[in-house]
C-alpha cells in the first residue's frame, strides 16, 4: 500500500499535473491476463482524470505490486489489439467501457469491448460503426418501397441508381 501511494505522490509532484486526486474510482472486479491481476480505474481531482492501473503478481512472498501506470500511454497500450484479452467478469460492462474511455478517449469502444474478451460486442461495435461512417460518407439515395410495406429502401454504390 505504501508503494501505492508513493508512486501516486511522486506522479502528481512532477508538476505537470494540477492538484492531488480528490477520489478514487476502481472498477470493483480485478481484470486477469497471464500471471498478473490488475485494479484499474482512475484519480479525479481539479477536473482532470488521471487513469490508475494497478499491477500485483503472486510471488513466494505473498502478493505483491508488480507497478502503478498513471500515464495514458502505458495504459492505452496495455488496452490495445496487440495484447491478449484481460479476463474479467464485468456486471455492467458498459459501464467499465465508459470509465475506460474518460482517460482513453481515442481507444475505440469495439477495441475496448474486444480486449476486455467480448468479441462478439466489439466485432457487432466496430461493424455498426464502420457502416453508418460509410453510409454517411457515401452518396447514398432513397428509392421507393414496397406498396403497404413500412420500410425505407437506399440504394449504395456502386449499385444502379433507380430513378424515382
Amino acid at each position: 500500500m505504501h508503494r501505492i501511494s508513493a508512486e501516486i505522490g511522486r506522479f502528481f509532484q512532477t508538476g505537470r499535473h494540477s492538484g492531488q486526486p480528490e477520489s478514487i474510482e476502481l472498477i470493483e472486479p480485478i481484470f486477469y491476463r497471464g500471471m498478473h491481476a490488475f485494479a484499474v480505474g482512475r484519480l479525479i481531482g481539479d477536473g482532470s482524470i488521471t487513469p490508475l492501473l494497478i499491477s500485483f503478481t503472486n510471488t513466494s512472498k505473498g502478493v505483491q505490486v508488480d507497478s502503478v501506470m498513471l500515464s495514458r500511454a502505458d495504459v492505452g497500450s496495455l488496452f490495445g489489439y496487440s495484447r491478449s484479452y484481460f479476463h474479467v467478469d464485468l456486471p455492467v460492462v458498459s459501464a467499465a467501457i465508459t470509465l475506460l474511455r474518460s482517460f482513453m478517449p481515442r481507444k475505440s469502444i469495439d477495441e475496448l469491448y474486444t480486449v476486455l474478451g467480448r468479441a462478439k460486442q466489439g466485432k457487432t461495435e466496430r461493424i455498426s460503426r464502420s457502416s453508418a461512417i460509410w453510409i454517411n460518407r457515401s452518396t447514398a439515395s432513397c428509392t421507393r418501397g414496397e406498396r403497404g410495406l413500412v420500410m425505407i429502401v437506399f440504394t449504395l454504390p456502386p449499385t444502379i441508381w433507380c430513378s424515382r
